[in-house]
């Protein structure tokens, strides 16, 4: 039988943060950045100074900006897609970092967002004067990549419907 166990607070399966009674993992804080990224594209309006500053851009990449090969993902145009892609990596990465914990979780998505970074950089440097820009759309990747994570992890895990 087992007893209860008091939470170890900071332990790899505790939540970054809490929000009232929402655990915010590292799937949380990524989704998260995705919706933030489309209110602060709105808000910006057409010039998007601050969206700009975030986007991957080899040149500047090369150029030293290097926070541009982590926050490519940020800014994303509203639309549909980039909703569906937030509600993806929360709601599967949720269920991997259930059983990765969240630093192992935060390793993985970190990884899911630098390796099209550098082979962005490694392309350019291949082809040179060639500038490669590319931004929140790249969020539909990294939904994908914790999507085909997911499936490959929990392979007989039930979604919608009991499929």
């Amino acid at each position: 039988m087992d007893s209860f166990r008091p939470s170890r607070f900071g332990a790899t399966d505790d939540p970054w943060f809490r929000v009232g009674t929402f655990d915010v993992g590292s799937s949380g804080v990524a989704g998260l950045l995705v919706l933030f990224g489309m209110v602060l594209w709105a808000v910006e309006g057409p010039l998007n100074p601050v969206s700009q500053l975030l986007w991957f851009d080899s040149s500047k990449v090369l150029g030293g900006e290097l926070w541009r090969l982590l926050t490519w993902f940020v800014p994303n145009a509203p639309s549909l897609w980039a909703v569906v892609s937030a509600v993806i990596i929360y709601y599967f990465g949720s269920q991997m970092e259930g059983a990765l914990g969240r630093v192992r979780m935060a390793q993985f998505l970190t990884v899911l967002v630098i390796i099209p970074s550098f082979v962005a950089v490694l392309l350019d440097l291949v082809f040179a004067n060639t500038t490669i820009v590319f931004t929140g759309s790249g969020v539909v990747s990294l939904s994908g990549g914790v999507f085909y994570a997911f499936v490959a992890y929990m392979p007989h895990a039930k979604f919608f419907f009991g499929i």
